[in-house]
């Protein structure tokens, strides 16, 4: 202990304490640590509560503030319940808290309220005045559509979202750029769709990127808009009824293609290009030709960062004039409409609560009375990229819909839970009409999850009506593919583009929905769903791959336990519903899910690592669900402040958020599962372990000279003999080598390094410094980096009997700008003299390093010509002269 700090009558706030030790040669150093001073408990602030769909699960998001960094729980329990509150305990201490709580926890209407504790161990409280916060998670999880999966893929793409049919043969085209295997653009494709599959019926030779099709300069012959950067293409077909294949038009000044048009509805077409960060409208003035008409500058406030140059054209106010709409970074939404030939008018804006809506506008007649509304997404700022932030990272997408002329409303509105970042997982949103009633639904691809939103006309209101994944689509294409009167639809999931069909015909029970498997032992399988709305019974479908399942039982339940499997046998299962009243009477089976049923994992064992850290082994790598703190309690000392998995899950070390004193502990875990899914052994979940005084490490006391070729060091225990005995283990900057080094068996703790004659050590105005690695103790701790491994080493004489000038004599060619005395006492004045005894520059010793530099000018600062000069030193008392000579 240094010192003892009386803080009693500090001022509560943040203190820097300063610790500055001066060296022997005049330099310091410094270290500080910053420490609070709190006696007041910490503040609850800005509780926000935002309801989100998590997969096919709702959750709502809480967030809540404190003016302290705290540890944070949420206490929760089913409304109006006289039960005891379950604790979910937030991850991460900090002063912005964030918990996404799902139904996984709680399914319902629930009530809860939220204890924070700070580092002083003050607590505090907030649960609405007494009467609790309240939320509703009782609605159903989203499913149940009579939705069936194709055959029809192929390769990861990029999609245009509008199905052609080019040659007019009858069978669709769709545009495309495929993805390589790391999702890098390759070539613009058009597949065509016969028999069943898409096959290529054309690749172009360079990336291009398409955006639209149509026929713009009004031929008779299809064209595609493609882009490449700022550069902007044209495609056009040779002949009628034939694939657009040759460039015909290109814009290379930093042209962004976004698509083509006839806004003002004059029958010659348009192209919409973004122009730097303005976007503007092109028309077709001859074959292949177009002219610059007007623009449309982005009038509201912020930055207007721009990005995919996206844009929506349709009447969406329903006075039979077009209108064209943006997005920026910022968040906004911008409307011009058409006024008359070329002439365009700024009507309408809007701001989203959160950024980015360049890329996520679609349009579409959802609810169906003949007037276009539109949809815009929008997502939470990348920047909150921190795992205490990851729960708040979210999408959001609104509806608007037309209140009058010019003038537009919400009238729907979801938040998505989770959000990458677009540049590495693509998403963006489409409409068309998937079930075949004669209204568009919205198609959102949010990374991994696909979501339907559809207008109930019934209830007049929007939802959300299914959901799978995965999914890293740009887009959906909807199309009648194969002619049979249902329209198919196309996203792609990440690994291929998959084909889906909602049977709109379908009569039977809605599909069950939230199914899962997982396996709970050696040779026990628990399924579970629900189902929206009453049946007779349910069929449970097994086999060994997802492609050949059979009927293995029926059951009037929503939880299965299957105790036929055997252990490290792969498992499919899926769950159809079933009603007698309906036909068909089964419903569309679930997708079916994997299960490999094995023994429970459990912890094997816990060994401390000082001085807060404890290696956890578990009997088999587990999943990511170790990587959660709150899954793991040091019993007596509370959750740690972090778990890392280490060895891919086989081992997890946990951080304590205080140093851990000597002493017995326990470790207990909970909800952790293997990478199969098999939950912890409950028998054989916890284990004790001994945090031990951490071992003192070895250090460097000292560091002398005791001859001019040799150097003591003393350590503050006795050394290992080997590791001290071996000269590699030292290290003396700059440049001395040490030919031998030697342990004094009867001390153990001093060495002397015998220095090579070839490279001396000593007061010669150059500051020494050793550094010590690999050296052991007695009882084999090394010697800790950073901790008492270096020591400064600054000689000086104690007389004047021995000074020196180097180099001497000194040359000019030799690279050098100065010549050193040395052997100069801790402090001494040097005065540079002519041999006529004129004192040309004056010099002082004051940093005990034995020598001062000259740069060989005088006191004006003019450099001193080549001949002989004598140096006069006064120090301790003591007078001595030496001579040098200059030769230039």
């Amino acid at each position: 202990e240094i010192t003892a700090l009386e803080i009693n009558s500090l001022q509560d706030t943040l203190y820097t304490l300063r610790l500055i030790l001066g060296n022997k040669d005049g330099t310091a150093v410094e270290d500080k640590v910053r420490f609070f001073v709190d006696r007041t408990p910490p503040v609850i602030s800005n509780i926000k509560q935002t309801p989100m769909l998590d997969g096919d699960r709702h959750s709502f998001l809480i967030e809540f503030e404190t003016d302290d960094l705290c540890d944070a729980s949420v206490y929760f329990r089913p409304a109006g319940s006289s039960a005891d509150f379950q604790e979910k305990k937030l991850r991460f201490r900090t002063t912005s808290h964030r918990l996404n709580f799902s139904q996984d926890f709680l399914a319902g209407q629930m009530e809860f309220f939220i204890q924070v504790r700070n580092g002083a161990g003050l607590t505090s409280i907030k649960n609405n005045d007494g009467r609790f916060f309240s939320a509703d998670l009782s609605a159903v999880p989203v499913g149940g559509a009579p939705i069936e999966s194709l055959t029809s893929g192929f390769q990861s793409s990029f999609l245009l979202a509008k199905a052609a049919d080019f040659d007019s043969d009858g069978l669709k085209e769709i545009v495309i750029n495929e993805y390589d295997e790391n999702f890098n653009f390759t070539a613009l494709k058009i597949l065509e769709f016969d028999q069943g599959q898409f096959r290529e019926v054309f690749a172009s030779s360079e990336v291009f990127i398409p955006r639209d099709w149509g026929d713009s300069d009004g031929d008779g012959l299809p064209e595609i808009l493609a882009g490449r950067g700022p550069s902007t293409f044209i495609f056009e077909a040779g002949a009628a009824n034939d694939f657009p294949t040759q460039i015909v038009w290109s814009n290379t000044n930093d042209a962004w293609a976004s698509r083509f048009a006839d806004l003002d509805q004059d029958g010659l077409g348009e192209l919409i290009l973004r122009m730097d960060d303005i976007f503007t409208v092109w028309e077709t003035d001859n074959d292949n030709s177009y002219v610059l008409v007007d623009s449309f500058p982005n009038p509201t406030a912020g930055s207007n960062f721009v990005g995919v140059p996206h844009s929506e054209i349709a009447d969406f106010d329903g006075d039979g004039q077009l209108e064209i709409i943006f997005g920026d970074f910022d968040g906004d939404i911008y409307i011009y409409e058409n006024r008359g030939n070329n002439s365009y008018q700024f009507t309408w804006s809007d701001r989203l609560p959160l950024i980015d809506t360049i890329d996520y506008l679609s349009t579409g007649d959802y609810d169906g009375d003949g007037i276009a509304e539109f949809v815009v997404g929008c997502h939470s700022d990348p920047s909150l990229n921190t795992e205490s932030t990851f729960d708040s990272r979210h999408w959001l997408y609104r509806i608007y819909k037309k209140t009058g002329d010019d003038s537009f409303e919400t009238v729907w509105q979801q938040a998505f839970f989770g959000f990458q970042s677009p540049a590495d997982f693509d998403t963006g949103v489409s409409s068309g009409d998937v079930d075949n009633d004669g209204r568009d639904e919205i198609l959102i691809n949010i990374f991994p999850d696909f979501y339907i939103v559809d207008y109930d006309v019934g209830l007049s209101e929007y939802k959300v009506i299914w959901q799978t994944a995965p999914n890293r689509s740009n887009s959906t294409i909807v199309a009648d593919f194969d002619n049979n009167g249902l329209n198919e639809f196309y996203f792609n999931t990440g690994e291929q583009v998959a084909g889906y069909q909602f049977l709109s015909n379908f009569g039977g029970p809605s599909t069950p929905l939230a199914f899962q498997a997982r396996p709970l032992d050696l040779n026990l399988v628990e399924l579970s769903w629900q189902q929206n709305g009453p049946v007779d019974s349910f069929q449970i479908y097994r086999g060994s791959d997802r492609n050949n399942l059979a009927l293995f039982d029926q059951t009037q339940n929503q939880i299965f336990l299957d105790a036929t499997v055997q252990t490290d046998t792969v498992y499919w299962y899926a769950v159809s519903a079933i009603d007698s009243s309906l036909l068909p009477v089964a419903s569309l089976p679930a997708p079916a899910l994997k299960v490999k049923p094995g023994s429970k994992p459990f912890l094997e064992s816990a060994s401390f690592l000082p001085p807060q850290q404890v290696q956890l082994v578990f009997s088999e790598p587990m999943d990511n669900s170790v990587t959660n703190q709150t899954n793991f309690e040091i019993v007596g000392i509370g959750t740690p402040g972090s778990a890392v998995s280490h060895k891919a899950g086989k081992e997890v070390i946990l951080t304590s958020q205080v140093s851990l004193s000597p002493g017995n502990y326990t470790i207990m875990v909970y909800n952790l599962r293997d990478l199969d899914g098999t939950p912890i052994d409950t028998t054989r979940n916890s284990v004790s372990f001994t945090a031990t005084a951490r071992e003192s490490a070895p250090y460097l006391v000292s560091a002398m000279l005791i001859q001019a070729n040799q150097l003591s060091l003393e350590f503050n225990e006795p050394l290992d003999s080997n590791s001290a005995s071996e000269p590699g283990n030292y290290l003396i900057e700059p440049n001395v080598k040490i030919s031998r080094a030697e342990l004094l068996i009867q001390k153990g703790t001093t060495v002397i390094l015998t220095i090579a004659p070839d490279s001396p050590i000593g007061p010669f105005g150059v500051n020494y410094f050793i550094t010590v690695r690999n050296v052991t103790s007695e009882t084999g701790v090394p010697i800790r980096f950073g901790q008492g491994d270096t020591a400064a080493l600054i000689f000086s004489s104690p007389d004047l009997a021995n000074i020196f000038a180097y180099p001497n004599p000194y040359r000019s060619d030799s690279g050098q700008d100065f010549v050193t005395i040395a052997g100069l006492t801790s402090e001494a004045k040097v005065r540079i003299m002519t041999t006529s005894g004129h004192i040309i520059r004056t010099l002082e010793e004051t940093d005990g390093n034995g020598g001062v530099t000259w740069d060989l000018k005088d006191e004006s600062g003019s450099q001193v010509s080549s001949g002989v000069y004598i140096f006069y030193v006064v120090g301790e008392g003591k007078k001595a002269t030496g001579k040098l000579a200059v030769v230039r």
